[in-house]
């Protein structure tokens, strides 16, 4: 909260700086499992910025590029599913944010197995948000998440999958695709 002008960049320099006075033990790289640990220790959080932040940013920047102008005059909600820390959601207010877009988000349903890292999501997102949105944080893997907890409206959503869709810990079966379909019906 104390950035003056916070961006996803201030924000994953304040991670690479803890991470640098710690010394970047070579154990918390390990410990995140390729991306694929559901983080319980802090300082994980601030070592996966620093370790995969770029790369999220550069996919979700040139995915931005290709559905701007569908969403850019739209009110609209946002599932980020297996949201992290907001990763997502926060590099495209950050997108917005470069381009002077205002985005007319009404809904953010965030999901996420881990609290520590929803938690920190939901700091993130205050910290760029444009205007206030109504957010909903679901702590919850995606095997286990009930369809009743996700923000239903009549706007078109926009479905993150920034970095879940490789990973092994949850199904990504018929199940899983029926959650996510029961919201493509008005969906960007």
């Amino acid at each position: 909260y104390n950035l003056p002008n916070a961006d996803f960049t201030s924000i994953r320099n304040i991670a690479y700086k803890y991470i640098q006075s710690i010394g970047d033990p070579i154990e918390l790289y390990n410990n995140l499992q390729r991306g694929e640990k559901i983080i319980d220790d802090e300082r994980l959080l601030y070592k996966y910025l620093v370790s995969f932040g770029s790369k999220h940013k550069d996919k979700l920047y040139s995915s931005f590029e290709v559905i701007i102008e569908n969403i850019k005059n739209e009110k609209f909600d946002i599932i980020d599913w297996g949201c992290g820390q907001g990763t997502a959601t926060m590099l495209l207010l950050n997108y917005a944010k470069e381009r002077d877009i205002t985005l007319d988000i009404d809904n953010i349903t965030l999901i996420e197995p881990s609290s520590l890292a929803l938690s920190r999501a939901l700091l993130h997102i205050d910290v760029l948000k444009q205007k206030n949105y109504n957010i909903k944080a679901i702590n919850s893997d995606l095997d286990c998440l009930d369809d009743d907890e996700i923000i239903k409206s009549d706007n078109k959503t926009l479905h993150l999958f920034s970095n879940i869709l490789d990973i092994e810990s949850f199904s990504l079966d018929n199940n899983f695709f029926k959650k996510v379909s029961n919201y493509l019906e008005n969906d960007a």
